[in-house]
């Protein structure tokens, strides 16, 4: 153009009309032409700067955006990716800490059960025959469930014990039940005072006649705690592995530890089933005792301490030990990783998952070098179109400075408005709309990295889906339920075969869940029809004997863990009749429920009734003088049961006791002495209130 506006202004002036060069000095239009021509170079000049500096500017835009764009990007896929392994890390944690509690806690509640018929077989004795039981047999090297007595040590006879035996084997069969329908029980067993145990065993074959449950630590821990508890992790005494007991003492009729009703579960089944879940590559979960030794692991089982280890975080240890939940970034072994930690409520454990941070956050790493590249490449491809607009600009600017400076302005639209576009969307990604998808068509460089940012929020959907797929939230819960299906059916086949009355009645509307067949015979019932879903109140007269209503008396009974008292029911067709009750607290099928036992007294009492002597003759009646103190210290023993003084109560059975009555009031005081033994207050009020009554019938 300078070339064009040159040859206007110098050479054209030189012709005239005729032909004639006429070269005019200074004249008007040459001066127009002239400033004319410095305008257009000036011009020139500004436009050729401000299109260079457009290009820079622009430059240096798209490579502050471009870094923006990619360290947002990478931060905030680390950022997600963190958050979802802690949330997903610390359910896996929660979850496998349940599923150990519920095993456990099944084992508990059969030993609660084993107790609790091992009481019932040494306190009545008599209602239970004497049954045969061998020594451990030798010849079952197939691993079959058989059971076998022990007894203490070479010095005692199977004879020198064969009341105490004969009697204990009437519990044999409920321990097979357990032991068959339970893969993760080792061993089922109870020991009695007198040293012998009675026991379920599959490898009866490595066993001798001779074994002291009294010198074993689960038996004097049980006993010292008079209840139920859990030991520390042991190694079986025949060579099977680690394992832990469950273990809780049974009584005599007077109250007294008659022995120690005891479950074993090895670790190694435990193991399997609680922690061996693959997570990820690098992942694993592991549990520590109260001590912080490591008792079960996924690939192993050892006792290391994770408090004195020097790979492993103190302070986490600690937490562990206290049963606190969290979840932490810690370094172990030089590589920081993540670790999910869970207290268990049944046992004074731990369960913890681990996993590299490094696996957690590959993916951002990838896409991070990723972004690093394409920001490389579109550098590089940019700084050579600039170059080459350059070079266009500085041709084309000679014939159009307008058309320079349009395509200047369309050039910078077309490449900052895609690399705005595309900042916002990451923006809305960042936030968390995943779902959001980049739409950028320019057929260039732009395209190929939305395009790429596209794929990668792919890959990030596509992981995360993979690693909810992965979870096992819902096949835990799942598990859960059929573990607590599989016990309630199991403790309904055990309660079948049992020789006393069991009923389970709900809590919340008094329908009866369950009656054993026993039960059935109580109540003169030829089906479980006529009792499940009914009210167990159609079982129960609206008053007992002692005047409380029946409603008082049960909601009483709801009320405690444990209780035993007399009640009077209704036979089907309305035959009243008095029932020794006991009574424990438990969860059948998800509902609050209560079980008991019911032993039908009709013909305690009638034998009671056979041997008391008549008022007319037989025995001496007592005179009006005892018969009114009897009644005063019946009065005395009854406020001070109602009052809950042990003290008084004590007393005034002592003074009772230390005069001669009849047999018949005897047997009474006696039984009113156990009652007291137990703490039963509300039974020894309700019994002294029924003999006050009597002896004041006596009197008239």
């Amino acid at each position: 153009m300078c070339v064009f506006v040159a040859i206007w202004v110098y050479i054209l002036p030189y012709y005239t009309g005729n032909g004639i060069i006429n070269r005019v000095k200074n004249s008007i239009l040459q001066k127009i032409k002239t400033h004319t021509l410095i305008l257009g170079i000036v011009t020139a000049a500004v436009f050729t700067v401000l299109i260079a500096a457009g290009l820079l500017v622009t430059r240096k835009t798209m490579v502050s955006a471009g870094n923006r764009l990619g360290d947002s990007a990478a931060t905030d896929a680390r950022r997600i990716l963190i958050e979802q392994t802690e949330g997903e890390l610390s359910r896996l944690a929660q979850s496998k800490a349940a599923v150990s509690d519920e095993k456990l806690a099944a084992t508990a509640e059969y030993i609660r059960v084993i107790a609790q018929i091992a009481t019932d077989i040494k306190s009545y004795p008599q209602k239970y025959g004497r049954r045969e039981i061998s020594f451990p047999d030798k010849t079952n090297t197939q691993g079959k469930v058989t059971v076998m007595v022990q007894i203490p040590n070479t010095n005692t006879t199977f004879d020198m014990l064969r009341g105490e035996i004969e009697l204990m084997a009437n519990i044999q069969d409920v321990l097979l039940a357990i032991q068959i329908n339970n893969a993760n029980v080792g061993t089922t067993y109870v020991g009695t005072e007198y040293g012998i145990t009675v026991c379920a065993d599959p490898d009866s074959a490595q066993k001798t006649p001779y074994f002291d449950p009294r010198t074993r630590v689960w038996y004097n821990n049980a006993k010292q705690a008079n209840g139920l508890v859990w030991t520390d992790v042991f190694e079986d005494y025949l060579g099977r592995g680690l394992a832990i007991t469950c273990a809780q003492p049974f009584y005599d009729a007077g109250g007294r530890i008659a022995g120690v009703a005891g479950m074993g579960t090895f670790l190694n089944v435990l193991s399997k089933e609680v922690v061996g879940t693959k997570i990820g590559e690098t992942g694993y979960a592991f549990i520590i005792n109260q001590k912080g030794d490591m008792i079960i692991s996924d690939n192993m089982i050892i006792r290391e301490n994770i408090l004195e280890s020097d790979a492993f975080p103190r302070e986490t240890a600690l937490k562990m030990i206290n049963r606190e939940n969290g979840i932490e970034h810690v370094i172990m072994d030089g590589k920081e990783k993540l670790i999910a930690y869970h207290g268990l409520t049944t046992v004074p454990w731990s369960l913890a998952v681990v996993i590299d941070a490094e696996e957690v956050i590959s993916p951002a790493l990838m896409l991070e070098d990723n972004i690093i590249n394409l920001k490389q490449l579109t550098l590089a491809t940019f700084n050579g179109d600039i170059l080459l607009i350059a070079a266009l600009a500085g041709m084309i600017l000679v014939v159009i400075i307008a058309g320079i400076l349009f395509f200047s302005g369309r050039l910078a639209r077309d490449i900052t408005g895609p690399i705005q576009k595309l900042t916002q969307d990451a923006a809305l990604i960042g936030a968390g709309k995943l779902g959001h998808i980049l739409e950028i068509k320019t057929g260039d460089e732009l395209e190929i990295l939305a395009d790429s940012f596209n794929a990668m929020i792919a890959s990030v959907k596509t992981i995360t889906a993979e690693k909810k797929r992965l979870e096992i939230s819902t096949a835990e819960k799942i598990r859960e339920a059929e573990i607590m299906q599989e016990a309630n059916l199991n403790l309904q086949s055990i309660l079948n075969v049992l020789p006393v009355g069991v009923r389970i009645m709900s809590k919340e509307d008094g329908s009866l869940l369950f009656a054993n067949k026993a039960l059935l015979d109580i109540f003169n019932c030829t089906s479980v029809v006529q009792i499940l879903g009914h009210s167990g109140f159609e079982f129960m007269p609206e008053v007992q004997p002692d005047g409380r209503k029946t409603a008082d008396v049960v909601a009483e009974l709801f009320q405690k863990e444990s209780a035993s008292m007399e009640m009077q029911y209704l036979k089907l067709g309305g035959e009243p009749f008095m029932a020794r009750v006991y009574s424990i607290a438990t969860n059948f099928k998800g509902t609050n429920a209560s079980l008991a036992v019911i032993e039908d007294m009709t013909a305690e009492k009638k034998n009671k009734r056979s041997l008391a002597p008549a008022k007319d003759g037989g025995e001496a009646r007592i005179t009006e003088e005892e018969a009114a103190y009897l009644h005063e210290k019946l009065l005395e023993l009854k406020t001070a049961c109602e009052a809950i003084n042990k003290k008084t109560a004590k007393a005034a059975m002592n003074e009772l006791k230390q005069r001669k009555w009849p047999r018949r009031i005897h047997d009474v005081l006696d039984e009113l002495s156990v009652h007291l033994l137990h703490s039963d207050f509300e039974q020894a009020a309700a019994q002294a209130a029924v003999v006050i009554a009597e002896n004041t019938a006596d009197r008239r």
